[in-house]
C-alpha cells in the first residue's frame, strides 16, 4: 500500500491548485458583490462566516484580532460573573442618561424648532395620518436634521442602557421626567424621540408607556402636598402623548384617580353640597355682614368671584380624569375629551378649566363666521377699500375680508400680535389680556381648522356649537367680547333668518340669558341684548322676560339634550331632534334639575339689591343708584322686582328711586315694565283695603311709582299699563256682579303727574270761570291745584325752576297725549271708563255709602281723561278720535250725560268747520253777541269779540238780501249746521 500523498512540487496537483484558487477568487468576488449590495449584512457575515475568509473579502481588517475579540467576548457572557448593578454604577448611568438627553436637547433652539414644524405643516397639501399618529408628527418626521439627531440620541441611549445594565422601563421613565421638566419648550423634540424610539411602535410598547405615565399620576396622587407642584406638568405631558397617538386614552384611564365612575358622580353631589352649605352660611346672618356705606365701591358691580369661589372644591387635584380632559381640550384633542365630557355631563360644572376651554373653543369656532359676518352695519362700498399698516408678506388680493383688509391665517395673526409681547409660557391658556403665552397656543391654533367644531353659517350656528355651549354654560359670561359676537350672530340670525326664529329665540334663552347675567354688568352687553329684543313683538318679548326670570328664580336652565351621534364623527353630537324640542317651545320641554350656580347667583343678587336698597337715601341716590342700576343690568328681571316689592311697601323711597333709576338702559326700562305688569297681575295681591272703597296701598304706591318712573323715561310702557287696565275695565263690565276696577288709580296718577292735570274736588269760582275760556285758561285752572304752585314769597330761583318744570310738563302732556292716540286707545279708555262709572251705581253688593264715593272718585278720573285729550288735541284730531254724542250714546253705551261731555268738542269743531265754509263760500254772517251781566264775573267789550268768538253764544241768521235770494238761502239752508 502506499499512500496517496504528493509534494508541493509534485506537477500532479498543478491543476487541482490552479482550479481551487480559481473558484476561491470567484467566491470573494461574489460575496464582495453581496456584501456591498447589502444583501448579505455584515453582522449576518461576521456570524456565519470564517474569519479567514471576512479578512479576505474585506470584512474585518485582521482574522487574528477578530478571533481574539470574539474568544474575549465569548468567555465574557458565560464564565465572567456579573457585579449585579453596583449602587456607584447605577448613578453613574443614569447621571450620564440625563446628561445625555438634556445635552442633545440644548442643541435644538425650540422656537427654530416650532417654525419649522410650522413650516412643514403649511407646505405640505395633505399629510398622512395613518396609524393614529397626529399631523405634527408627521411634520417632525419631514425633518431630516431633527430625525438624524434623534436617531444618534437613541442610539447613545441604547448603548448606555448596555453599559450599565440600566432598565429600560426605567429609561423611559427617566425621558418622560425630562419630558416634563421641559415640556413648555422642548415638547417637539421629545414627541420626535419617542415616536422614533422602540417603545412606542406597537401596541403593547405604547401599553407600557401608558403605564408608566399612570404609575407616576398615582404617586402624585398619594402625595398631596407635592401633587400640585408637578401634576401641572405631568397632565400636559400625558396630554400630548395620548393627543398625537403615542399612548392610548384607555390604556391610561383605569390608572387615573378616582378609579371607580361612581365616584366622578358623587364628586359632584359633594360639589353641590358644598355649595349648598356656603350659601346657607352666608345668609344666616346678612345684617352683620353688611358693612359700612363708605366701604361699598363706586362700580356697583358683582364680585368677580363666582359661586365656585364659596366654597372649597373637593379633591380639585385629586380629581386627574377632570385634569386630563381639560388638558385635553386645551391641546385641541376633542375627540377623547368628548369622551369624559359624554360619560360625566356635569364634569365641566365641578371643574371650571374645562368649562373655560369650552368657552375658547367657541371663540375660535365663532371667529372666521363673525369675521365673514355683517353683525354689526353694512359692509363699506367697493370704491371705498380700507387699508391695512401691518407687514404682512405674500398676500394674495383676493385674500381680503368684507371690509377690505387683507385677512391672515388665525395663528399668523396671533403670532404677528402676541410674540412681541410674550414673556414667559405657560400650561394653560391664560387670559386675554395677560403678557403670559400659552406653549401650544399656534399648533392649537393649526389644529382647530381640522379638529374643532366650527360654524361654517349662521344656520348651522345653533346645533353647530350645542354640544359646546351647554358645557360653557357657567362660565361663558367670562369673555364679554365672545358674549357679545354671540348676540351679534344671533340678531342677523332673526334678521336673515325669519322663519328659524324659535331656533333663534331657543338659542337666546337656553344659553346668551343666563350667561348674561352671569356678566360682569356693563351697560354695553345691555344695550346689545336690546338692540335683538326690541325687534321682537310684545308677547315673545314678555315672554323672554318670563323664562328669565323662571331661570334665575328656580335655578333651573332650559338646556337642550345631546346624546352621542356614533363613532364616525366623535367630535360632533346629535342634537337636533331635542334641540328642536327645546328650542321651538319652552313650555313643553322636560324638566331639568336646578343648577346650584343660577341659585347662588339669585340668592346673591337678592341679598345685594336689599343691602342697597337699605343704604338708599336723598344724600346717598348718587352713589347707591349707580350700584342698583350696575346689578339692574346683569338681572333686570329679579333686581328690577325686588326694588319693586320695596318701593310698594315703602312710597317714601318713590323719589329716591326715581332718581336713583336715571341710569337704566332701555332694557332695563323695558323689564321695569314688564315687572309692573306682573305685579298687577298677580292674583295673591289684593288691589282694595279692606273698607271696600279705596284702593291697596301697593297699589297707590305702585301708582305713584309708574307715574314717576314715566315722567323721567319716556317708554312707551306706560301704553302697556294703559292697555291692561283697559282690558280689565272691559272685563269688568262684561261680568255680572264684578267688583270695581280700583287700577284706574294708574290712569289717574299718570295724568296728574305728566300733564299737571288733577282732580278739582272743590273747585273755587276763579277756576270755574277760568275754565269757560280756552286752552290757556283751562291750563291755568288745572295748574291752581297743583303742586307746581308756588307761594308769594317764592324765590326768583324757585320762579325759574317752576316755569323750566311747567314747560316740561307741558311738553309730557303732549307725549302722553300722543301715546295714548298712537296706540288708539283713546277712545276705548273713554268708553270704558265713562261705562265703568255708570255701572257702578248699579251694583247693589256694597253699600250706598261706599257706592256714592267709588263713583264721584271714578267721574273725577273720567273728567281727568276727557281735559287731557280735550287741552292736548287739536279740535280737528280730537274731532277724529272721539265721535259725535249721539254716537256715543246710542253705538257705545254712554249715558247721555257723559256722551254729551265727550262728544261736545266734536259738535263745536263741527259748527266752526260749517261756518267756515259758509263764510269762504261768500254768505254773510250776522253774529249776534249776547252781553252777561258783570255780577256773574265776566265783561265783554267789542275788541274782545273777535278773540272770545268760540266762548260766545253764535246765532246765524239770514239778512233781507239773503231772504230775497231763493237760491242762496236754500243754500244757505243745507250748509247750516
Amino acid at each position: 500500500w502506499e499512500p496517496d500523498t504528493a509534494e508541493e512540487s509534485d506537477e500532479r496537483w498543478d491543476d487541482e491548485k490552479l482550479g481551487r484558487l480559481e473558484r476561491n477568487s470567484r467566491l470573494i468576488a461574489i460575496t464582495k458583490g453581496l456584501l456591498s449590495a447589502d444583501v448579505i449584512s455584515q453582522d449576518l457575515a461576521k456570524e456565519r462566516l470564517d474569519a479567514d475568509f471576512l479578512e479576505q473579502v474585506g470584512a474585518i481588517p485582521l482574522a487574528t484580532v477578530f478571533t481574539r475579540k470574539c474568544i474575549r467576548l465569548n468567555t465574557t457572557m458565560n464564565f465572567k460573573q456579573t457585579k449585579f448593578n453596583l449602587i456607584s454604577e447605577q448613578n453613574e448611568g443614569f447621571a450620564k442618561l440625563v446628561v445625555l438627553i438634556q445635552g442633545a436637547m440644548a442643541a435644538v433652539t425650540p422656537q427654530q424648532l416650532s417654525s419649522e414644524v410650522l413650516s412643514a405643516i403649511d407646505g405640505a397639501a395633505t399629510l398622512d395620518t395613518a396609524g393614529g399618529r397626529s399631523v405634527v408628527i408627521q411634520a417632525l418626521r419631514s425633518l431630516s436634521s431633527l430625525q438624524q439627531r434623534v436617531k444618534l440620541l437613541l442610539g447613545d441611549i441604547m448603548r448606555l442602557i448596555g453599559v450599565f445594565n440600566i432598565d429600560p422601563n426605567r429609561a423611559v421613565d427617566i425621558i418622560i421626567d425630562c419630558f416634563m421638566s421641559s415640556v413648555r419648550f422642548y415638547w417637539p423634540f421629545y414627541i420626535a424621540l419617542l415616536d422614533a424610539s422602540p417603545w412606542t411602535r406597537g401596541a403593547t410598547e405604547s401599553l407600557k408607556v401608558a403605564q408608566l405615565v399612570g404609575w407616576k399620576m398615582q404617586f402624585y396622587a398619594s402625595e398631596p402636598t407635592t401633587a400640585f407642584k408637578f401634576m401641572d406638568e405631568l397632565t400636559t405631558t400625558a396630554a400630548l402623548l395620548v393627543a398625537h397617538g403615542l399612548i392610548q386614552l384607555g390604556d391610561l384611564y383605569p390608572m387615573l384617580t378616582p378609579a371607580r365612575n361612581e365616584d366622578m358622580a358623587s364628586e359632584f353631589d359633594v360639589w353641590s353640597v358644598s355649595l349648598k352649605e356656603a350659601r346657607a352660611k352666608s345668609s344666616a346672618n346678612q345684617l352683620a355682614e353688611m358693612g359700612g356705606l363708605e366701604d361699598m365701591g363706586d362700580s356697583g358691580m358683582l364680585s368677580e368671584a363666582t359661586p365656585m369661589a364659596t366654597a372649597d372644591i373637593p379633591g380639585e387635584q385629586a380629581n386627574q380624569h377632570a385634569l386630563l380632559c381639560a388638558k385635553l381640550l386645551s391641546i385641541g384633542d376633542t375627540a377623547n375629551a368628548l369622551v369624559y365630557l359624554t360619560r360625566f355631563p356635569n364634569l365641566a360644572r365641578v371643574h371650571q378649566p374645562i368649562a373655560d376651554m369650552a368657552v375658547r373653543i367657541v371663540d375660535v369656532a365663532t371667529a372666521e363666521l363673525y369675521q365673514n359676518t355683517d353683525c354689526v352695519r353694512a359692509p363699506v362700498k367697493p370704491y371705498l377699500r380700507l387699508t391695512s399698516n401691518l407687514a404682512v408678506a405674500d398676500i394674495e388680493p383676493t385674500a381680503m375680508d368684507m371690509w377690505g383688509i387683507p385677512r391672515l391665517p388665525l395663528q399668523s395673526q396671533c403670532a404677528t400680535e402676541n410674540h412681541a409681547a410674550r414673556k414667559s409660557y405657560v400650561l394653560s391658556p391664560p387670559d386675554r389680556d395677560s403678557s403670559e403665552a400659552f406653549f401650544y397656543e399656534d399648533f392649537w391654533l393649526l389644529e382647530a381648522a381640522e379638529k374643532l367644531p366650527k360654524a361654517r353659517s349662521i344656520a348651522s350656528l345653533p346645533r353647530e356649537l350645542a354640544p359646546w355651549l351647554n358645557v360653557a354654560f357657567t362660565r361663558l359670561h367670562q369673555s364679554p367680547a365672545l358674549l357679545m359676537r354671540l348676540m351679534r350672530l344671533c340678531r342677523y340670525g332673526l334678521r336673515q333668518q325669519p322663519d328659524e326664529e324659535h331656533v333663534w329665540l331657543g338659542f337666546l334663552r337656553s344659553w346668551l340669558l343666563p350667561a348674561y347675567s352671569f356678566a360682569v354688568p356693563s351697560a354695553g352687553l345691555s344695550n346689545e341684548l336690546w338692540l335683538i329684543i326690541s325687534t321682537l313683538p310684545l308677547a315673545k318679548r314678555y315672554g323672554l322676560y318670563r323664562d328669565w326670570h323662571g331661570v334665575l328664580s328656580s335655578g333651573c336652565p332650559v338646556l337642550p339634550r345631546t346624546a352621542t351621534g356614533g363613532t364616525e364623527e366623535p367630535n360632533s353630537l346629535d342634537v337636533a331632534m331635542s334641540l328642536d324640542d327645546v328650542l321651538e317651545d319652552v313650555d313643553s320641554a322636560p324638566a331639568q334639575s336646578a343648577y346650584v350656580e343660577v341659585e347662588a347667583l339669585s340668592l346673591e343678587v337678592r341679598r345685594q339689591v336689599r343691602s342697597m336698597m337699605r343704604r338708599l337715601s336723598g344724600d346717598t341716590v348718587k352713589l347707591v343708584g349707580r350700584q342698583i342700576c350696575a346689578l339692574c343690568h346683569a338681572t333686570p328681571t329679579l333686581a328690577l322686582k325686588i326694588v319693586l316689592d320695596q318701593v310698594c311697601s315703602y312710597d317714601n323711597l318713590i323719589d329716591s328711586v326715581v332718581k336713583a333709576f336715571r341710569y337704566l338702559t332701555p332694557l332695563d326700562v323695558d323689564v321695569m315694565f314688564y315687572v309692573i305688569l306682573s305685579t298687577l297681575d298677580d292674583p295673591t295681591s289684593s288691589p282694595v283695603k279692606d273698607d271696600g272703597i279705596n284702593a291697596a296701598h301697593w297699589l297707590q304706591s305702585m301708582s305713584l311709582f309708574v307715574a314717576a318712573f314715566s315722567h323721567r323715561h319716556e317708554s312707551p310702557g306706560l301704553a302697556y299699563v294703559l292697555g291692561y287696565v283697559l282690558k280689565k275695565i272691559v272685563r269688568m263690565v262684561a261680568t255680572e256682579d264684578a267688583p270695581p276696577v280700583f287700577e284706574t288709580t294708574l290712569i289717574s296718577e299718570a295724568i296728574s303727574r305728566l300733564a299737571a292735570i288733577d282732580v278739582m274736588a272743590n273747585a273755587t269760582d276763579d277756576q270755574i270761570l277760568a275754565l269757560q275760556g280756552g286752552y290757556y285758561l283751562n291750563l291755568e285752572a288745572f295748574s291752581m291745584v297743583s303742586p307746581l304752585v308756588l307761594p308769594q314769597e317764592a324765590t326768583v330761583d324757585a320762579v325759574l325752576a317752576a316755569g323750566t318744570d311747567t314747560r316740561l310738563t307741558r311738553r309730557l302732556a303732549q307725549w302722553v297725549t300722543g301715546l295714548v292716540v298712537s296706540n288708539d286707545q283713546a277712545l276705548p279708555l273713554a268708553v270704558a271708563m265713562s261705562i265703568h262709572a255708570d255701572k257702578i251705581l248699579k251694583m247693589s253688593s256694597l253699600p250706598l255709602s261706599s257706592t256714592l264715593i267709588i263713583y264721584d272718585r271714578e267721574l273725577e278720573r273720567v273728567y281727568q281723561l276727557f281735559n287731557l285729550l280735550y287741552m292736548n288735541l287739536k279740535p280737528e284730531r280730537y274731532a277724529k278720535v272721539i265721535p259725535g254724542p249721539h254716537t256715543l250714546a246710542s253705538k257705545y253705551g254712554l249715558s247721555w250725560a257723559l256722551a254729551i261731555l265727550w262728544g261736545r268738542p266734536n259738535v263745536a269743531f263741527h259748527l266752526a268747520q260749517s261756518l267756515k265754509q259758509w263764510e269762504s263760500d261768500g254768505e254773510p254772517i250776522n253774529v249776534k253777541i249776547v252781553e252777561r251781566d258783570t255780577s256773574h264775573g265776566i265783561q265783554l267789550s267789542k275788541s274782545d269779540e273777535a278773540a272770545v268768538e268760540p266762548a260766545l253764544n253764535v246765532n246765524a241768521e239770514k239778512t233781507e238780501t239773503d231772504q230775497a235770494n231763493a237760491n242762496k238761502s236754500s243754500a244757505g239752508a243745507s250748509k247750516s249746521p
